[in-house]
């Protein structure tokens, strides 16, 4: 008999906050692992708190998708989608058109957002969309990030709109560069 689970759907016209908390999606069957979204105007985790898809076993991983503003993954939280079986980890898609503020925080190279694999299956993506020009990733200021990183494990796409650059003279020099 083929296992089936629910997706855990999470829906709030206002913030939502996760301080210390755990949502999870698992399957060690056959059976796939339910999804995961959350849609709010504002969505934080916080302290140590987790959302994660994952699978040990045939099961193909749920996943995670969060449609928000704004999202904030700060002090130790953490989101992943992961397999330890012979099935597919989950990918994590983040919608978010105002910004994205990943690790803040966070002191060591802990993963924020990550998707992993250790056994037969194949890892999930990341998939960041942001019409925002810019994005924080533990307090640094990523510009213009527009582009894909692909691996052998999985594919990591990072996308926002092209910046609009308006020259006010005829020269312009950025100030750490020294000519």
């Amino acid at each position: 008999m083929l296992a089936v689970t629910g997706n855990v759907n999470i829906t709030s016209p206002g913030t939502v906050t996760f301080n210390n908390s755990k949502i999870a999606s698992n399957t060690n069957s056959t059976g796939d692992a339910g999804n995961i979204q959350i849609d709010a105007k504002k969505l934080t985790l916080t302290d140590a708190s987790e959302i994660s898809a994952s699978t040990t076993a045939k099961g193909k991983a749920g996943d995670i998708t969060l449609n928000t503003p704004t999202l904030t993954v700060a002090n130790g939280a953490e989101i992943f989608a992961t397999t330890t079986g012979k099935g597919d980890g989950g990918t994590i898609i983040i919608n978010a058109e105002k910004a994205v503020n990943l690790g803040i925080g966070v002191q060591d190279s802990s993963p924020i957002l990550s998707v992993e694999t250790s056994g037969a299956g194949k890892a999930g993506n990341i998939i960041v969309n942001t019409h925002k020009k810019e994005k924080n990733i533990n307090n640094q200021v990523i510009q213009q990030a527009q582009g894909w990183i692909i691996s052998a494990d999985g594919r990591v796409i990072l996308t926002a709109d092209a910046p609009k650059v308006t020259p006010q003279s005829s020269s312009i020099t950025h100030p750490n560069c020294h000519i």
